[in-house]
This record gives structure tokens, C-alpha cells and sequence, in this order.
């Protein structure tokens, strides 16, 4: 299967899209855009580990590739699949120093790989499902738990069910097959807390409910049947029921769900006990068109803040500490600005919460007070999400009155949020998106409109952001995507 055929639930590829429209990279299998004029001239860089990505040069399809920064050390790591289409590698996730990731040949379709970083040392983990069919691995994001990689498979037999591997064959098996038979129990949403993976399942007798693992098959239980019968209380949302996330905070995971036909959607939290999961707050209305009330969790240090859309439809930030009591409504901080994306990219940045009000940087330590916009914005303006931290900056993509959307870089104060380098001069920018943090280095693909989408690296100023290697020659570019940093 080919990674632009893979399924996106339809409330995720609507958010996927409209960010993808807002800052030209960041939907699922969609080219990212790209920075650039020049190329980095480094022939020496030593990290401590491996950036990987998939890319296409123009004679191969999109296949693993590695770097260490530099032009001569940009290199694709194995032609997993021969010719054009290439293995589509997908879903990277770091787990001791190995990538692991989801790739297609024509002999085993859809299966578990895995890489150290050299072409003897990429290989096949599994044929999960044996012969040509896929195991589908890219529905649920692979998990690291304690150093075991946990993830979602079909292998023909039990249907998409929870799994757990080692990096070897014979240690690659089923946790548990939660719908027995052929039916799939469909873990989405796997989530890390205090060395526990939370998803969500459904088990042929309850609808979609809160489960946990530690990865044996007696320890992979339903926490608690919030909405018993068929239903489930975590079915998601709209007439599809897209997926409901869940958002690790403190040792426990929240997570919006419903515990019966008169409630929608309500913030709960979850020990990972029965006694443990409870209701923090109760929505005072029902969301037209299956939106969602609360449409983005992010957690800094112990406290959960969320971003929800009001009764009047206004954008408003909230924050939990865990408890019913602390749960609790920091202010309409954009009064008379309606909900939809005008609140969102909750981030933690040094401990501090720093989001995206109506494409405008803010920042809040909790209090309505010290809610605050980071600076004064020029007309014009728009924060273009993503936004990540990357060592003592936080990195994001944004036009002003003069620019596109261009890579801005900022410490949290006024005078040092600015614009790094117009990579792309002119409205159309040049896109920055698929942002990873090298040992404080910013990695991204970005767009110059001469050399295409290729890989871009920035150290925070102008002269010290360039492009690591045309991998593509020319103005099609190689379509970086799927960054990750691997720690040696």
C-alpha cells in the first residue's frame, strides 16, 4: 500500500488539511515546503546519533535516508523497494537507539522495519502478515514503552490488534487479541504514561473504551466501561467518530469522552485504575456538526491546558491539574474571535505555555494576568503552525506585512521574536514545516523556489541557516518528510 492510499480519519485529515493550507507542509503524506538559498559548505559535524527522513532523489521512490548535516554525509540508507514508488517509509519512532519504522516491498507489502543507520542494518523486523498483504502498522502511532516498541497490527488471522517487539522476529508478537477471531479491536491513540501504554479499543461487547497495557496479555485490561453497551464512551467525534486523542500529563493520561446518550464528549482523566478515572468537567452544550467542545490538550510540567469552544463560540483557554476543583477557565483571551483554529499549537517552552491566539504568539504562566501576546504584531501578520522547541528557541513558521510564510525563531521576549531568514523573498515564502531538534540544531524542510522542497538546517540566525543538500537537483526537490532524530 502506498503511503498517500493510507486512511486519515476524516475530523484529523480536516485539521490536517487546513494546517497544511496555513503553513504548505505538515499533512500526512502531502510534500512539505522548504527554505533555502544556499548550501551548507560543512564537511565535518559530529552528533550524537542519527537525523533519518524519507526522501526521493529522482531516481529512486521515497526511501529512508540519513544525516549527519552535511552535504557528503546526507545519504540515502537502503532502496528498500526498487523504482519509482519507492518503500514510502512511514511512522518513525526511536526506540535504544533504533529507528523503527513502516515500509513496503513487493513481497511483503506493508511490514515492521527497522535500521541502525547502514544498508546491512536495515531490514525487515517481521513478515506480520505473511506473503503480499499488509499488517498496517501505520494506523496508530507506534509507541516507545520502557524500551519495548508497541504498535498496532493485522496479520491476517486476528484482525488489528496490539503488538509488541524487541527488534527481533520470534520477539515480535501479539499482546493480546482483545476482539477474538478475525474482527479487529482497532487500538488507536496509543499513549505513554508512567511506563503504561493507554489506547483505545473496542472488544466486540463494549464500544470504544479506555484500555492499558504493560505489555503482557494479563495486563492489557479495559480501565473502565464509561459508556456501557455498544456504544462506547470514547467514540470520537462527528458522524464518522474521528479518533479521540489522549494527551499524557503528570503520570496520567486525559482525554475527552462521554458516559452516556445526555453528555458529549467531557474532559476525563485516568490513573490507569477504575477508581482512578474521572470526570473533570462537564461541557454546558452539545457541538453542532460533531465539532469538537475541547479541540486541543498539551501539557506543561503537572498542569494539562486545553483550548475550548465557549457557548457563545469564542476561542477559551482552561487548564487542570487533575482534579474536578483545579480544573479550571483561564479567560476568553480573544473575546469575539469564533473558535475554529483561531486558538491552538499549545506548547511547552521552557515551562512556559506559549499558543497560537488568532495567528498572533502568545504566552500564559496559568493566570489571566499573565495571559499576554508576545509582542506587538504588524498588520498582517499570521503564526502559521507548527511551533517547536528547539534548545533555548522556540521555532515556527509565520508571514508579516512584507513576507510569506517564513521560518521566526523566538526566546519569549518581545525584541527576540523575529524572522530568522527570508529564505523565499516574496508572498509566496518558502513554507518551513517537519521540524526536528538535532542537539539544539533546527532540521526542516523548506521550499526557495529554485531547488524545490529539500532539507534546510538553522542554528537561529541568517548565516548559520542553510540547506544541508539538494537531493533532488532541480525545481521539483526531494520531499523531505517523517523527521526524526535518533540518539546514538
Amino acid at each position: 500500500m502506498r503511503t498517500g492510499d493510507r486512511p486519515v480519519p476524516a475530523f484529523a485529515a480536516f485539521m490536517l488539511l487546513a494546517a497544511s493550507i496555513l503553513s504548505l507542509a505538515e499533512s500526512g503524506s502531502a510534500r512539505a515546503a522548504i527554505l533555502g538559498s544556499h548550501v551548507s559548505d560543512r564537511t565535518s559535524l559530529t552528533l550524537g546519533g542519527t537525523l533519518y527522513f524519507a526522501a526521493q532523489d529522482g531516481t529512486h521512490g521515497s526511501e529512508l535516508w540519513r544525516s549527519d548535516g552535511t552535504k557528503a554525509g546526507t545519504v540515502m540508507v537502503k532502496d528498500i523497494q526498487p523504482g519509482r514508488f519507492g518503500s514510502s517509509p512511514y511512522s518513525f519512532t526511536a526506540v535504544g537507539g533504533t529507528l523503527y519504522f513502516d515500509a513496503y516491498d513487493s513481497t511483503h507489502g506493508d511490514e515492521l522495519w527497522r535500521s541502525d543507520g547502514t544498508e546491512a542494518g536495515t531490514y525487515m523486523v517481521k513478515d506480520i502478515s505473511p506473503g503480499a498483504g499488509d499488517s498496517n502498522i501505520f494506523l496508530a502511532n507506534p509507541t516507545n514503552v520502557g524500551g519495548t516498541l508497541v504498535f498496532t497490527a493485522n496479520d491476517g488471522v486476528h484482525g488489528q490488534e496490539l503488538w509488541r517487539s524487541d527488534g527481533t522476529a520470534n520477539g515480535t508478537v501479539t499482546v493480546r487479541d482483545i476482539r477474538p477471531g478475525p474482527g479487529s479491536s482497532d487500538p488507536l491513540s496509543l499513549t505513554e504514561a508512567n511506563g503504561t501504554v493507554f489506547f483505545t479499543a473496542r472488544d466486540g461487547i463494549h464500544g470504544r473504551e479506555l484500555w492499558r497495557s504493560d505489555g503482557t496479555m494479563s495486563g492489557t485490561v479495559m480501565v473502565r466501561d464509561l459508556w456501557p453497551g455498544s456504544v462506547g464512551g470514547l467514540r470520537g467525534y462527528g458522524p464518522t467518530f474521528d479518533p479521540v486523542s489522549l494527551t499524557s500529563v503528570g503520570g496520567s493520561v486525559f482525554f475527552n469522552a462521554s458516559d452516556g446518550p445526555d453528555r458529549v464528549l467531557d474532559l476525563w482523566t485516568s490513573d490507569g485504575s477504575t477508581g482512578g478515572t474521572v470526570l473533570l468537567l462537564e461541557t454546558e452544550i452539545r457541538p453542532a456538526r460533531g465539532d469538537p467542545l475541547i479541540y486541543e490538550m498539551a501539557g506543561v510540567g503537572e498542569t494539562l491546558y486545553f483550548a475550548m469552544k465557549a457557548p457563545n463560540d469564542d476561542a477559551e483557554l482552561w487548564k487542570s491539574d487533575g482534579t474536578p476543583s483545579g480544573t479550571v477557565d483561564i479567560g476568553d483571551v480573544l473575546p469575539g474571535v469564533y473558535w475554529v483554529f483561531s486558538l491552538g499549537s499549545l506548547t511547552d517552552f521552557g515551562g512556559t505555555l506559549y499558543f497560537d491566539g488568532a495567528s498572533h504568539l502568545w504566552k500564559s504562566d496559568g493566570t489571566a494576568e499573565g495571559t499576554v501576546a508576545v509582542k506587538p504584531i504588524p498588520p498582517a501578520y499570521r503564526l502559521r503552525p507548527p511551533m517547536v522547541p528547539l534548545g533555548n528557541n522556540l521555532y515556527f513558521s509565520a508571514t508579516d506585512i512584507v513576507h510569506g510564510p517564513e521560518l521566526w525563531t523566538s526566546d519569549g521576549t518581545a525584541g527576540g521574536t523575529v524572522m530568522v531568514k527570508d529564505i523565499s523573498p516574496g508572498s509566496r515564502g518558502s513554507g518551513p514545516g517537519y521540524f526536528a531538534d538535532v542537539e539544539g540544531t533546527a532540521y526542516f524542510v523548506a521550499d526557495d523556489r529554485t531547488s524545490g522542497p529539500e532539507l534546510w538546517r538553522s542554528d537561529g540566525t541568517k548565516a548559520g541557516t542553510v540547506m544541508v543538500k539538494d537531493i533532488n537537483p532541480g525545481s521539483k526537490g526531494s520531499s523531505p518528510s517523517n523527521l526524526i532524530f535518533v540518539p546514538a
